[in-house]
């Protein structure tokens, strides 16, 4: 239930603090939720919330824009506020966060667990992974996902089907981009099936110590690059 339930003018409140959320989304497998709240002048935010929240929070605004100062006036410190998982700034092009989605498809094992999200001016699209609301992992991947044919501008909003799949509105185009990989990583011979042919082609590459078989590129062959391909191939979609 809601955390200011009887508390008259706040009972269908859930959190304070954001300013513009654009884009919020649960994560299908944890129940987490995802905020990206727009921000004022400088900074655009994406705010992590756990499933386990009590609710209650309160995420900063007005007194704080991303994890920086912005009107402090009668407002508590910023440790008695939620800071934001991640925040970028206007630079670069920079001016409007679109908030994404977590992806739970299974024709992309390494994706999984990975929240997309973007800004809407720039057209810059983010991948994101953490641990207990902490990023372990971060990156600028625009240029990895670029559609073949034509570009993706004005990244409105993310969406996702049944099979979590990730869909990319694309406003000033008029277009819907699906991300899909270049091929299914546990389809080791690309024939197009994931079989026991795969299985077989990789014990081969391996034994011969083919450095294609350094799947999890620590920089070493070994059976944790094994263990990987059959992570892979157990989770792939056929």
């Amino acid at each position: 239930s809601n955390p200011f339930v009887g508390i008259t003018g706040d009972d269908e409140i859930w959190a304070y603090g954001l300013r513009n959320a654009w884009r919020c989304s649960f994560d299908s497998a944890t129940g987490d939720l995802w905020i990206g709240d727009v921000g004022q002048n400088v900074w655009e935010e994406i705010d992590y919330q756990p499933a386990s929240s009590v609710g209650g929070e309160n995420y900063g605004w007005r007194c704080y824009e991303g994890a920086h100062n912005f009107n402090t006036a009668g407002c508590p410190p910023i440790g008695d506020t939620v800071l934001p998982i991640t925040e970028f700034s206007h630079s670069g092009g920079n001016c409007s966060v679109t908030g994404g989605v977590v992806y739970r498809g299974c024709q992309a094992p390494d994706w999984r667990g990975t929240y997309f999200y973007a800004d809407f001016c720039s057209n810059n699209i983010w991948a994101l992974r953490q641990s207990g609301g902490v990023v372990t992992f971060q990156d600028e991947i625009s240029a990895d996902i670029a559609p073949a044919v034509g570009s993706i501008t004005g990244i409105s909003s993310f969406g996702q089907d049944n099979d979590g799949n990730i869909y990319i509105c694309d406003l000033f185009g008029g277009e819907i981009f699906r991300m899909v990989v270049d091929h299914k990583v546990a389809d080791w011979n690309n024939d197009g099936l994931i079989d026991i042919f795969d299985i077989l082609g990789f014990v081969g590459d391996f034994s011969a110590g083919a450095p294609e078989t350094d799947v999890n590129g620590d920089g070493f062959i070994d059976i944790f690059d094994v263990l990987t391909f059959l992570d892979w191939f157990s989770n792939t979609c056929d």
